[in-house]
């Protein structure tokens, strides 16, 4: 693996600031990262985000991008963290709903899942994707590089989101993310791959770059230990501009510890215990579509009654295999496995079925004119399931007549 680090000044339009650039080649995959300050707000941040440029990568859970800020060494600086929502959005530019004084509510923990369900977050507009005034299309303020369209492998083809560090007020289920492909912002599932740009508070202290005084071949760079949890890569040193000093060891690389957080790590091992619930689907009698759908979602619902509402949260059971993109015309045949939707744990209890075919597959999934849908809370399915497997026909119904 070829490293070659460099230090600069540069001038960007959040601000000058000297910033450290570490390339990290492996394969056909090239990494840097710099430390830009915004002056805006006395922050400095990594810049791009994690594995920006490396699509080979899925990203990260919540708790993992807690431990990688914690243990990124950048700059000199190891006092990185998961930077808040508010801080985010300080970032974001060209949807208004989610920029530092926008409208959308969601700006700390103070907020439940329900409140945060608000129209002001979501930016809804159908050329919206990739069309952001910042780097590759992102809603991204201008001074700032990386990437936002990596796919997140486990929700449909959406990309990544940005994790920030509040969860809502009366669940730990949860935590905020921003969309840079759209600039929306909301709470989605802590187990979830998401992106991660680390912050620290800018304090005025310079960038590091002499621990070891030594003669030197100016931007050589050579190996040093990193610690953290297992056996962590090693990270860079190297020599400064001058040639008789090498710079602090900079990790930014880390081997997730998974038993911090198991509950996000359980694999398959429910899989197959699973009952199933097998959805037979139809459009009504005498219905055509005049599109192709883009998506077609079936997942379970806790429904304590025939009173529930149609829930706009994220799935109580059913996997990811259960949102079905280009799925072709209806009528279509979906088996949901009583399971959560990260395959963590079997669901209990009476749920009952939430069924989405859209004409487009956005994020967050608000269904709009022409989209069918089913949900019946009078029809409720408890699980386990007598025998271990049940078949339901459904016939949807349209959206605006």
């Amino acid at each position: 693996m070829k490293r070659l680090c460099f230090r600069f000044l540069v001038l960007l339009a959040v601000g000058a600031c000297f910033v450290i650039a570490c390339d990290k080649e492996n394969g056909s995959v090239a990494t840097q990262y710099t430390v830009v300050c915004d002056p805006d707000t006395s922050l400095c941040w990594q810049d791009p985000q994690r594995e920006a440029f490396n699509y080979d990568d899925q990203g990260v859970r919540a708790f993992e991008a807690d431990q990688y800020c914690n243990e990124l060494v950048l700059g000199g600086f190891d006092d990185w963290r998961v930077p808040t929502i508010m801080e985010l959005r300080s970032i974001t530019a060209g949807f208004e709903g989610t920029e530092s004084d926008g409208a959308c509510p969601i700006v700390d923990g103070s907020i439940t899942y329900a409140e945060a369900q608000n129209l002001t977050c979501f930016n809804l507009e159908a050329d919206a994707l990739g069309n952001g005034p910042g780097d590759n299309g992102c809603y991204l303020k201008l001074g700032f590089t990386g990437t936002c369209d990596k796919l997140d492998p486990y929700s449909g083809g959406h990309p990544l989101e940005h994790v920030a560090l509040e969860t809502p007020s009366d669940t730990d289920t949860f935590r905020a993310v921003l969309m840079f492909e759209n600039g929306s912002v909301l709470f989605n599932h802590a187990c979830t791959g998401v992106d991660v740009r680390c912050v620290r508070d800018d304090d005025g202290s310079p960038i590091v770059d002499c621990v070891e005084n030594k003669a030197c071949t100016p931007g050589k760079t050579k190996d040093c230990e990193c610690s953290g949890f297992g056996d962590r890569p090693d990270g860079i040193q190297t020599c400064n501009e001058a040639g008789d000093c090498w710079g602090p060891c900079e990790c930014t690389e880390s081997i997730i510890d998974t038993s911090v957080d198991p509950e996000c790590n359980r694999g398959n091992e429910f899989y197959d215990q699973a009952d199933t619930l097998t959805a037979n689907i139809s459009l009504p009698e005498g219905d055509t579509i005049d599109y192709d759908p883009a998506v077609v979602a079936a997942f379970l619902y806790e429904c304590p009654d025939g009173n529930t509402v149609m829930p706009t949260r994220p799935p109580d059971g059913g996997s990811w295999e259960n949102q079905v993109i280009d799925p072709g015309p209806p009528p279509y045949s979906i088996p949901i496995r009583g399971i959560t939707y990260y395959r963590e744990r079997l669901i209990e209890g009476r749920h009952c079925l939430l069924i989405q075919m859209s004409h487009k597959n956005v994020m967050p999934p608000i269904p709009v004119a022409g989209d069918y849908f089913y949900w019946n809370p009078s029809q409720g399915f408890v699980f386990p399931l007598d025998g271990g497997a049940e078949t339901v026909d459904v016939t949807l119904e349209r959206i605006g007549g």
